[in-house]
This record gives structure tokens, sequence and C-alpha cells, in this order.
């Protein structure tokens, strides 16, 4: 199969990052915009690097799943991949890269080891009456008002965002509209920015966007005016007790969970693994109950533990796999959701896996010194399909010779055999030989099972054949992945024009390792057991 880049690109500006190198770690304050954020663990400086633990990505408004190696950041049209390094006895991501990524900016502040990390403001736009502002994290409005300067200029409305820098080549825009003339943009302080609306009469206004937001929305002319209106949008966050915890399975594939609180609070989710536990981090969060551990025996959820720090309480919810997690908050307290991803639970034997070796008949693939993808991906497959037949699934091939199917009737095997899983095999490419290696595994995003199977599988591969990581990868356009209607990947299983690669692509025993590692990975997903356990 030939690579290709990735459909999406991140183009971004950073400011210099130069901590003052050393031999060892030191420890790191994190501010987010204004704010010190409260870490699980203490972020640490080494050899000039920040690193953090996964769950300060919730605090910069990403949602991620944590495998044993990597963190990936999802969202509606990108996957973006940041390393976990062992820090300090813990897994840690390098906070440039995750603020890189994020197209946000980062300062360093070495006098007193600070990192700090302020949104960009990205783009303006004025339209129906409502001004939109963008921002790369997410930001609320901390000052607003309607004022007119004592020189007769005119009136105008201010919108402050603290914790936000500018990052828009154009500093004014002409609007074409009956009262909004211009909106001008300016960095008011170092770490503020500020967006000014110049307006033709005296007219209200209203900040639409309470909560922090990369979007926030001011809606002109609909109140009355009121001059140097201050309104300090900022929503706090409400100190609240937590007095109770109730856990409710719902079958053996749903955990639902009730946390009582004193009001609505604010609070965070993330899935981490090594080893596989759900944490709810609760802003101003005081612990008013027992702190005991609660131990459960359900399949999904072994204990709940808790944690109190100054500024923040955490509850660990220690889970034996991968799992969904949803939840949302009320006034008196937090629902959770811990679901199995689609397919998993019961036993693997019980299983229906359909096999896609890719390519086939007049379509060979990529091709190397007389090797042919095709071929590749059929010996892989077969190798693959011997070693869950052993386990006891049932395992059906789109090709089980040297035939010609179209793309669309791949992914229709899997509905034919209302399969479980679908993992399609392929062997990667460079336009230049030589010039990458290793494994990759693909997914599309259109469900978060997709992403879990697909690490599920990686990580496996990744350990049991040596190979270099070449990632998890979101292709959303691939049509097997696309059309798939159950959780399904496609897996590289290395360069065919990388002669170290195309040595082990024909080696048998390769395919057997590579074989058990599907298994291994596919047992995680489907029963539970541990990604280092195999047979």
């Amino acid at each position: 199969m030939r690579f290709f880049a990735s459909s999406f690109v991140i183009t971004l500006v950073m400011l210099s990052f130069s901590p003052t190198l050393m031999a060892a770690p030191r420890y790191a304050r994190v501010v987010v915009g204004t704010r010190e954020v409260p870490l699980s663990l203490r972020a640490v400086v080494e050899n000039g690097v920040v690193y953090a633990p996964a769950d300060i990505l919730r605090t910069l408004g990403a949602d991620y799943a944590a495998g044993d190696h990597k963190v990936t950041i999802a969202s509606d049209d990108k996957a973006i991949e940041l390393s976990l390094s062992e820090k300090n006895k813990s897994r840690m991501i390098r906070l440039d890269e995750a603020v890189k990524a994020l197209n946000a900016q980062l300062t360093w502040d070495d006098a007193t080891s600070t990192a700090r990390v302020l949104a960009k403001l990205t783009a303006v736009e004025f339209s129906d009456s409502k001004l939109t502002i963008r921002t790369s994290l997410p930001v609320a409005v901390t000052y607003d008002r309607l004022w007119a300067p004592a020189n007769g200029a005119g009136w105008r409305i201010s919108v402050d965002l603290a914790g936000t820098v500018l990052a828009t080549d154009s500093k004014s825009y002409p609007v074409q509209d009956s009262v909004v003339k211009q909106i001008r943009l300016g960095q008011f302080n170092e770490d503020t920015a500020r967006v000014v609306l110049d307006i033709s009469n005296k007219t209200g206004y209203q900040v639409l966007t309470k909560e922090p937001s990369r979007e926030i929305k001011v809606a002109i002319g609909t109140s009355e005016p009121k001059e140097s209106q201050k309104t300090g949008n900022t929503t706090p966050v409400t100190p609240v007790n937590i007095t109770n915890v109730k856990v409710d399975p719902d079958g053996d594939s749903r955990i639902r969970v009730r946390i009582w609180t004193s009001g609505k609070a604010t609070f965070s989710t993330s899935m981490l693994s090594n080893p596989s536990r759900v944490v709810v981090d609760i802003q101003k969060g005081n612990i008013a109950m027992s702190k005991e551990d609660m131990e459960l025996d359900h399949p999904i959820l072994k204990r709940v533990r808790f944690g109190q720090q100054d500024s923040a309480s955490r509850i660990v919810f220690d889970v034996s796999r991968y799992v969904l997690v949803a939840g949302d908050a009320d006034p008196n307290g937090i629902n959770l959701s811990l679901q199995l991803p689609k397919g998993a639970g019961g036993k693997l034997a019980d299983k229906t896996i359909v096999i896609d070796p890719g390519h086939g008949g007049r379509d060979p693939g990529a091709q190397r010194n007389g090797v042919q993808e095709k071929t590749l991906n059929l010996q892989i497959s077969n190798a693959i399909r011997y070693a869950l037949e052993r386990e006891g699934a049932k395992v059906i091939l789109t090709r089980y010779d040297d035939q010609f199917l179209e793309l669309s009737d791949r992914p229709a095997v899997a509905d034919q055999y209302r399969a479980d899983f679908f993992i399609s095999v392929h062997c990667n490419a460079m336009p230049s030989p030589n010039t990458a290696t290793g494994i990759q595994t693909l997914y599309s995003n259109k469900s978060g099972s997709n992403y879990l199977l697909a690490a599920a599988l990686h990580n496996q591969i990744v350990r049991l054949t040596g190979m270099s990581d070449g990632k998890v990868r979101n292709r959303p356009g691939l049509i097997v992945l696309k059309h798939a209607n159950i959780p399904a990947v496609l897996l590289e299983c290395g360069f065919i024009d990388n002669d170290r690669d195309r040595q082990k692509l024909c080696d048998p025993t390769y395919h057997r390792t590579l074989a058990q590692a599907v298994v291994d990975g596919l047992k995680h997903y489907v029963e539970g057991t541990t990604e280092s356990e195999g047979n």
C-alpha cells in the first residue's frame, strides 16, 4: 500500500523555548493562561525539556486516549500522537510537543521554573450582528465594555481575553454593517489580547459565550447600551463537597457512576493505561466522605480510589481494560458512564473476525525487488487466521487466493458474516526506498471503538515484533475503514521498500510473531487481559 501524507496540516508558530540545560530533573510549575494548573503529578524539567502528566491535555481543552507508549489527541478531523516518556517514575508527555500540536504558545521563566501556556487568537469574523473570536485553546472573556474616548473618536466595544496572544497577520478588518465599522486587534499586555469594534453609534451588546471556549460569540445591538459595561464573564469555579459515590453496574458491559456534590462541579476525565484507569479530577473539590478504597467485583471496574489536593480532588476508577468514558454535571453531582467499546466483552473464541488481505489479482500493491505486496498480505493474513482459529475464533478472509476485489466489497464481507471485527492487512511503501520503517496502524475516528482497537493491536505488535513504532494514525478517508460498520483497523506491517523490513516481511517467523501479537491485542480488547499478557 502506498503511503500518503495525512489529509490535514497543522500550521503553527511557536516561541523559542530554551530552559537552562541541566543534568538532573527539577520540578516545574505549569501555568495555563493566568492560572497555575493542579496536576496529578508534578511536572519536571530534564535536559531543557518540561515533562508533564498527560492529564494536562484536559486543561488545554483536548480529548485524548492514552496507551502504554503514546497519547493520541483526537478531534473530528485529525488525530495527533504524543510519545510517553518515563520521567520521575511516571509516564509523561513533552509539554512543548503538546503545546505545538494544539497550536498554542509556550514560554519559560527559568528564575521561577515556570512554564506558561497561552492560547492564540487565530481569527475573527462578523456576520448577522455577531462577532466570533476563534482561539487555539478554550478561553473566556475576562473584561468587556462599551465606551467612547475623550478625544471624540467615537463609540467602541472592547473585549479582552486573558491568557491569549495574537496569531493573525492582519490587525484591522473593515466591516460592511450599519453599526460596526471596523474590527481592530491588539495585544493589550503580554498575556491579554484585545478585540475592539468601532461602532457608528452607541448600542448595546451581549457576550453569548459564558464558559471557556475556542469560539467566543458576542451579539451586537441586543440590549440597552450601558457605558463602562464590565461584566467579567469569567465563570468562577464553584467549590464543592463530594458527599457520596454510587456505582451502579448495568450488566457486565457498562457501569454508571453517580458522584454526589454540593453544587455543580467543574471536572475532567481521562483514560490512562499501565495500569488501566479512568481519572476524574474535580476542581476545588473537597472529599467530604470516607476516602477508603471501594473494592468491587465487576468485569470492568475493580476499585475506586480517592485523593485530595489543595485545589482539586481526584477519583480514580481502576478498570480492567480500555473503556469509553462519558460524563456530565448537574447542580447536584456528576454522572459518568464507563462502557465497553463495541465488540468487547465475552471471549475471543466467541468472536467472528474478518481479515482482509489487501490488493490481489490485477492489483499487486507496492512492489520491490520482485516482492509483491499482495503476496505478503495474503501470507500474513493466513498466519493471523491460523493463530485466531487456534484460540477458537471464527475467521473469514475477504480473499483466499490471488483474487481482485473492489475496495467497497471488502468491508461488505464483514456485514455478510455479521463479524465483530474487520482487520485489513497491508505493507507500506514510500516514494524513495529505505526512508521509512516500522509498524503503522490506521483507523477512522468515526467511532471511539476504532481507536481503542487500533491502540490495542498496535501496542502488542510493536512490543512483540520489535519493529519501530510508526504510530496509530487516523485515516478517515480510507474506503475499507470508512465503510466498515464494526470496529475496523488497517495494519501496515512494515515497509516493503525498506531492505530490513522487507527481509522480515518475507520471513514466516515474523508472520507468526505478528499474528500472535494480533491475538494478544484482541484478547486485551475483548477479554480485558493486560497488554503484556500472551499465551
